[in-house]
């Protein structure tokens, strides 16, 4: 009969197989060192059902504390039920613990200059609808709020080239390894940033009323389901004054607006939202918005909507 820790330790013992014959063939890359695929999913499917998720989930924060190749897969594979049973979580326990994509959040992307072209983009069309309102976005912008910040690297170009006159800079993020390095990064530098660890669909919450002039969300509702998506638009929304700048996956076939509701893309466990519907359902109104398809699966393509809330939209009307 097999105690308690059978299970994980048969487990165990077959990953640490797996990942010593894959280092001695890590320049071949770990997949093609042998057949190890079809094991792992083996191995991996015998420990969800015999080993507990939380046990799980601390192996696999294990295996990336220790910089194990193959992290990604094995880790991946081990969650498997939890990525079907519940994406949001899946992916939150990933940013949470900076593992898998989240990973590739590090220091090197605060520097100003690395900043991605569909970034730079919104950044563009943020400034060129602040000058239709009559505000000059190198002097009229005093706080800006980014919803899943990471590390905060969007904030501080923010602050050093595109609102260089804003003294209130906060970030919101989950992943606490991310803010931790980018605290330590940002007070090396002198810099105002602030960021807190927090979920996004709880900003409301966390910001207790503090408003923003400028408010960015970029890339992260992709991870989150259409409740969940739609109650972050509507907090940036009630939290800013002037405009929110929300970027997100385009649908492959068709422009966002068209959709009738949020689709999953069985991939990666990730949405693709009509995030005009979402604006519009909370109250704003879209102001901008550019939408490019994906080149293929792996890109999130361009999709890009600017969003006034109700008072704004007002203000400017009158």
């Amino acid at each position: 009969m097999v105690g308690k820790a059978g299970p994980l330790a048969v487990f165990t013992a077959i990953v640490i197989a797996i990942v010593v014959r894959a280092w001695r063939h890590r320049s071949e890359g770990i997949w093609n060192a042998t057949p190890l695929l079809p094991t792992l999913r083996l191995a991996t499917s015998g420990a969800r059902q015999l080993v507990p998720l939380e046990s799980r989930k601390r192996f696999v924060v294990a295996m990336a504390d220790r910089g194990l190749p193959g992290q990604i897969t094995i880790g991946i594979e081990l969650l498997r039920d939890l990525a079907d049973d519940d994406p949001v979580g899946f992916h939150q326990f990933l940013w949470a613990n900076h593992l898998a994509y989240a990973s590739k959040y590090g220091e090197e992307r605060l520097a100003v200059e690395s900043l991605e072209e569909d970034r730079r983009i919104m950044f563009d069309m943020l400034a060129d609808e602040l000058r239709s309102r009559g505000v000059d976005p190198a002097i009229g912008v005093s706080s800006v709020l980014d919803a899943g910040c990471s590390s905060g690297f969007m904030l501080r170009v923010v602050e050093v080239t595109e609102f260089p006159s804003a003294t209130e800079l906060v970030g919101i993020d989950i992943d606490r390894q991310a803010i931790g390095m980018g605290r330590e990064h940002l007070r090396e530098v002198g810099s105002r940033i602030e960021l807190i660890e927090a979920r996004m669909e709880d900003l409301e919450q966390v910001l207790d009323g503090r408003r923003f002039d400028i408010s960015t969300c970029c890339g992260a509702l992709m991870y989150l389901d259409a409740e969940r998506a739609a109650l972050t638009v509507a907090g940036l929304l009630n939290s800013t004054d002037q405009v929110v700048g929300l970027m997100a996956r385009s649908h492959p076939l068709m422009d966002n607006r068209g959709l009738a509701a949020s689709e999953m893309r069985s991939l990666d466990e990730t949405w693709i939202h009509n995030v005009d519907e979402m604006v519009e359902a909370a109250g704003g109104r879209v102001v901008g918005r550019q939408w490019t398809p994906p080149a293929h699966a792996q890109e999130r393509g361009l999709y890009i909507v600017l969003a006034a809330p109700q008072a704004s939209a007002d203000t400017e009307g009158a």
